[in-house]
């Protein structure tokens, strides 16, 4: 390339620069975060790593503690699991867990119903 062509290339980058700046938008602009589908204290259903022939593909129902965009700490396991591997439970899956009834002014009864997931 010639001295000349040189100084022009540098003298018009510059405005070129400029312009594809703008009309690209930032990545998160681009590609908004999806609000994750299980949050904390949902429960969840954990598909089995090996699966039976005659059991049932998924482990559960475990309540959620932590999200992370890509993994799901649950209670009563150890280790983080990916959010593939989960199921959200329906809501006629989770069972009810207290139940209140009022015996007097300043009385209450607090009676627990199903077990723990």
């Amino acid at each position: 390339m010639t001295d000349s062509a040189i100084n022009l290339s540098q003298a018009v980058l510059p405005n070129i620069f400029e312009t594809v700046k703008e009309d690209q938008l930032p990545y998160q602009e681009r590609h908004p975060p999806d609000e994750p589908e299980i949050q904390p204290v949902d429960c969840v259903w954990v598909e089995k790593y090996m699966a039976q022939q005659l059991g049932g593909k998924c482990t559960g129902l475990f309540k959620v503690i932590l999200t992370t965009p890509t993994a799901i700490k649950v209670a009563d396991k150890p280790h983080w699991i990916q959010q593939n591997h989960l199921k959200l439970s329906k809501s006629e899956h989770v069972p009810k867990e207290w139940v209140i009834r009022p015996l007097g002014p300043t009385k209450v009864q607090l009676t627990r119903q199903g077990k723990d997931p």
